[in-house]
């Protein structure tokens, strides 16, 4: 559920950006922490090479 709430205020971000063509500091960050949390979570639960083995 969380991971869902990080996409959507990715998107979010990344259409303000490309409305309005810049975004302010704050705005770039958030969407750079959006981006990682994403991608952090593809890597560990869902890529088969690097994800996380259960015990």
């Amino acid at each position: 559920m969380e991971i869902k709430s990080h996409i959507e205020d990715y998107f979010e971000m990344k259409s303000k950006r490309e409305q309005t063509g810049k975004l302010h500091v704050n705005d770039y960050l958030t969407e750079k922490w959006h981006k990682y949390s994403i991608e952090t979570f593809y890597w560990k639960f869902i890529n088969k090479e690097t994800k996380v083995k259960g015990s």
